[in-house]
């Protein structure tokens, strides 16, 4: 769990009462725990991380495969010759299933931001529950062209990476 710190320890140099390590965070009975800390590099297709726990209290170094790590996410859709809407249609089922509440709210106000749908179409799909609201939104931008899809697709994966990247809409 962490080096536990006392708030009424005492250095042993000074008799004062010491002050919290660097890094860590008080506990509701008036102790401390110190927050692992991570580092890591990449070099030669491995990722080697370390955590700390506390001051001089590195762990070992490891090593795992570059591949065994998320992908870096450079914002930008791949441009893997698929057009947008046929990308959303393909994934239709999975998204309805998938996707919050919470980010189809974002997903409509950036839709609406971009004047992909309009003030009349985003009330009709606000009142709707969570499955039909995503149906509606997917297939209303669908029919809207390829680079109102790219909007969405842009827009979901700034509002869940994770979702996005499940799909495979990158």
């Amino acid at each position: 769990m962490g080096n536990l710190w006392s708030g009424g320890d005492k250095d042993p140099e000074t008799s004062q009462r010491a002050d919290p390590p660097r890094g860590a965070v008080i506990a509701q009975n008036g102790g401390v725990f110190n927050q692992p800390q991570f580092s890591g590099v990449t070099v030669g297709g491995n990722l080697t991380v370390q955590v700390t726990q506390g001051p001089g209290a590195a762990g070992a170094p490891r090593s795992v495969p570059a591949e065994d790590c998320v992908p870096a996410d450079d914002g930008a859709p791949a441009d893997d010759g698929v057009p947008a809407d046929k990308k959303l249609f393909s994934v239709r089922t999975q998204f309805v299933e998938r996707v919050s509440n919470a980010v189809l709210d974002q997903l409509l106000d950036k839709v609406l931001e971009h004047e992909i749908i309009n003030d009349g179409e985003m009330q009709s799909m606000n009142i709707k529950a969570k499955a039909d609201k995503a149906r509606d939104l997917i297939d209303t931008v669908r029919k809207k062209g390829t680079k109102a899809s790219s909007v969405l697709i842009t827009a979901l994966r700034e509002a869940d990476p994770c979702l996005s990247r499940e799909l495979k809409l990158r």
